[in-house]
């Protein structure tokens, strides 16, 4: 794509979803401001994990198979700890976001379908040949899926509660 074909996809997304995050916050939401929103993080995360167009990107189309390789990337190289701590935040807001489209209805199926996501977002990575398939980053991925988990349920909690008191 272009440049100013991205920044209008990027400003057109940016704009989405600011609007459905106001309604949530609102109390205005829909079933479909939820399945837009988590549309919305699902495009962002594909076109961010999957473009071609990396540039300083080293070896694609390769396997590694060190689920911990990370440990050793990060010593000295600062370059590496922020590809870490990125791919440790990415995927923390999928839980949040299974849970409030009501996409699936329980803690596994969430989970089978996040691993399925980041099994799938790593091959296809290989495959395109823009970027590794690396077991370190669905670990990094894994934690912020957790990490995602434990931070999401008191807002969950809040809005359940807040939805149930409006609809009473």
């Amino acid at each position: 794509m272009e440049n100013i074909e991205k920044n209008i996809l990027a400003l057109t997304i940016v704009i989405l979803t600011v609007y459905t995050l106001l309604k949530i916050v609102l109390n205005r939401d829909t079933g479909i401001d939820r399945y837009l929103l988590l549309s919305l993080y699902i495009i962002v995360l594909s076109l961010g994990l999957l473009r071609p167009d990396q540039q300083h990107f080293g070896e694609t189309g390769l396997y590694n198979w060190n689920p911990i390789g990370f440990l050793s990337d990060i010593k000295g190289d600062t370059g590496s700890l922020i590809v870490m701590v990125i791919n440790l935040i990415i995927l923390m807001p999928m839980y949040f976001l299974l849970t409030y489209t009501n996409v699936f209805k329980t803690f596994i199926t969430r989970l089978i379908a996040f691993e399925v996501f980041a099994f799938l977002i790593e091959f296809l990575q290989a495959q395109l040949n823009v970027g590794v398939f690396d077991l370190a980053d669905i670990f990094l991925y894994n934690i912020g899926f957790f990490v995602g988990y434990f931070i999401s349920l008191p807002f969950l909690k809040l809005l359940n509660r807040r939805s149930l008191k409006y609809h009473l």
